[in-house]
């Protein structure tokens, strides 16, 4: 710290680290690169220095100190160029960057007589006011706002929300007034307190992007707050999420472990970077369609963007995702450049969707498994990337649901032409070319001993399309278990259905309690399930198709 001689009457300047100001033994800041007599004294040399300015020599009485009123600070800046104001001002006045940005959101950051914006960089020569709130400010308080909200679950203690995509969690920058907790504050939900509160996130135990849709947890009491974050440190809370994303696993299930810190340009974004924080995501293909697999990912650790950070760094960013995409549809061939283009146009936000919550009720230690279907404004593009318009559409009245497991799905194509094999049983449609490999097809009606579906018109019943486009439905190839002839291992199997409906996350408690539907063979079901209230069977996939692999 230097002082000129002309600036003998100037105070000791504060020392490093101390926030306050006190009433009695009132200290200036020492602000870097910052001179009180602006550009006066440049011809003096080009030497930097370290001038301790502020806004008049000493606080007036009742200004500065506890239940005081607000302290000003004037600077002019030297230096050529400086950081974002928020970041900047953080640094220069010993603040979090919360409580800088909540200086410039209250509009106490001035030059000019003209309010600062957060991400504005200060010029050389600019005079900059700073408004000092007194030490103990009020509490704080929110501004109601009002939003349709759908809660799958609440009580006294939490509530469990189905966010919808365009809705930032909590105050921050640019979104003060139209967030989650002022949505909540405006319906007159109870929130908890604490140091989430003080930060300007009441009742957030865990969040969500902005456009990102699905299950949110939000505590209603201190305890549940305590309890709720302790058990997702502890890792107790299982977090599943459904993601659309380009290209294809090399592997399934996968397990990302790349630590996480925010690019070192881009303050927005995050990237993998060493020294950053420790993060694991766990991901598996569900369905895998001709340019984008459909993933099931859950949640090691709770990093900002994990998610998307951590799928763009494997190679398959999402699907829509304006900030992690790294090329898009671009990154398709350029023979199918147009179809992956169709996918991109469909997207309106990240096809990332918090699918399923399962916890143990904090108070109450009673578990909760809570579900969230895909979302409407995705569904255009999942049925895109399916090729097939009635993918997850309600189903014809009268017809059949069937289910498996999704450990068998390795595919879900759309009805390929196939090449018929001499001598096969009627159930086998032919023979497929999957990317090389040759796949038996199996009419899925005709191994189910069902009506024949609706030809289309000018076809036979029962007799398989002359062209591609005459085809309808949908090839989900399975993978089977051959016999002990084969000496065992597993083969692949297509099967063939008119319209996929739904992926579901089922547990024991949504089967039913009889072992098959009429007019359907007890063999081949596993077990009878509801959705929407409608019944489905669970097929036995070895007893149904194992037929097939011994002819």
């Amino acid at each position: 710290m230097r002082r000129c001689r002309r600036q003998s009457d100037r105070p000791d300047p504060q020392r490093a680290g101390r926030r306050r100001f006190r009433r009695r033994r009132h200290r200036r800041l020492a602000l870097a690169h910052f001179q009180r007599r602006r550009l006066r004294d440049h011809d003096r040399g080009d030497r930097t220095r370290t001038i301790a300015v502020a806004g008049r020599p000493r606080a007036a009485t009742g200004e500065g100190g506890a239940g005081g009123r607000a302290l000003n600070i004037a600077f002019c800046v030297v230096a050529v160029s400086t950081e974002r104001l928020d970041k900047f001002l953080a640094d220069q006045l010993a603040l979090s960057r919360t409580q800088a940005g909540r200086l410039i959101a209250d509009k106490r950051v001035r030059a000019r007589g003209k309010a600062l914006r957060a991400s504005a960089v200060l010029a050389r020569g600019l005079e900059v006011t700073v408004e000092l709130p007194p030490d103990a400010p009020p509490p704080r308080t929110y501004t109601p706002a009002h939003a349709d909200l759908r809660f799958v679950y609440e009580d006294e203690h939490l509530a469990v929300l189905d966010k919808p995509a365009g809705l930032v969690v909590h105050p921050g920058p640019g979104h003060w007034n139209d967030t989650l907790v002022n949505v909540l504050v405006g319906r007159g939900t109870e929130l908890s307190g604490g140091a989430s509160a003080e930060a300007g996130r009441p009742g957030i135990v865990h969040r969500l992007d902005r456009d990102t849709s699905g299950l949110l947890v939000v505590a209603k009491s201190d305890l549940a707050h305590r309890r709720l974050a302790g058990a997702i440190e502890r890792r107790q809370v299982k977090r599943v999420y459904a993601a659309l994303v380009w290209g294809h696993l090399r592997k399934s299930p996968v397990d990302i472990e790349a630590p996480i810190a925010r690019h070192p340009r881009e303050r927005k974004r995050m990237t993998v970077a060493d020294g950053g924080r420790h993060a694991v995501t766990h991901a598996a293909v569900v369905a895998r369609f001709a340019h984008a697999d459909l993933l099931r990912v859950r949640l090691g650790t709770g990093r900002t963007h994990q998610i998307r950070v951590h799928l763009a760094h494997i190679g398959c960013p999402i699907v829509g995702d304006r900030e992690y995409t790294f090329g898009g549809s671009r990154r398709v061939t350029p023979s199918a450049r147009n179809e992956a283009e169709r996918l991109e146009a469909l997207a309106p936000r990240q096809l990332l969707h918090a699918a399923a919550l399962s916890l143990a009720h904090p108070v109450t230690g009673v578990p909760l498994a809570l579900r969230s279907e895909w979302p409407d404004d995705l569904r255009p593009a999942l049925a895109e990337a399916a090729s097939d318009a009635n993918l997850l559409a309600e189903r014809n009245p009268g017809t059949l649901a069937c289910a498996v497991e999704v450990d068998r799905v390795r595919e879900i194509l759309p009805r390929l032409p196939t090449t018929r094999i001499p001598g096969a049983p009627p159930v086998v449609a032919g023979l497929v070319n999957v990317r090389g490999t040759l796949v038996t097809v199996v009419e899925g009606w005709r191994a189910l001993g069902q009506v024949p579906p609706s030809p289309p018109p000018g076809a036979a019943a029962g007799s398989p399309p002359s062209t591609p486009e005459a085809a309808a439905g949908s090839t989900i190839i399975l993978e089977v278990e051959k016999g002990d002839a084969d000496n065992g291992g597993k083969k692949l199997i297509g099967f063939i259905v008119d319209e996929v409906l739904d992926m579901l996350a089922g547990t024991d408690t949504t089967l039913e309690d009889r072992e098959s539907l009429p007019g359907i063979d007890p063999v081949l079901v596993r077990a009878v399930g509801r959705r929407n209230g409608e019944l489905f069977i669970v097929l036995d996939v070895p007893a149904l198709l194992g037929p097939v692999l011994t002819t």
